[in-house]
């Protein structure tokens, strides 16, 4: 701009966009399958305030519900498909996503 003021905003350049879907990609190998379905138990949803878990975590656990994917849970979240698979990742490793068995 001619004032010397610019609107800060995060480039997405090129090699940004194959650096997220790389680790997307890891994130999706640690799960093993976007396939897998899950839920976690309403009693820790209730409680989720009380837990030592991210925001993002917190904001996607109600979409375990037993009947979604992975898939599924990323797609609604598209925009932010990296954040929502880091998410998964944390409700993951600390135990409180609960595997449907099919």
């Amino acid at each position: 701009a001619e004032d010397g003021i610019r609107d800060v905003e995060r480039s997405r350049g090129l090699g940004d966009v194959y650096k997220r879907q790389d680790e997307s990609k890891k994130l999706l190998n640690y799960l093993k399958s976007d396939q897998r379905v899950f839920f976690i138990e309403p009693e820790i949803l209730q409680n989720l305030d009380a837990l030592d878990i991210s925001e993002s975590a917190k904001s996607i656990a109600g979409l375990f519900n037993g009947k979604r994917t992975i898939r599924d849970v990323v797609k609604e979240n598209s925009e932010f498909k990296l954040e929502s698979l880091e998410a998964i990742i944390e409700l993951y490793t600390k135990d409180l996503l609960v595997e449907v068995k099919t």
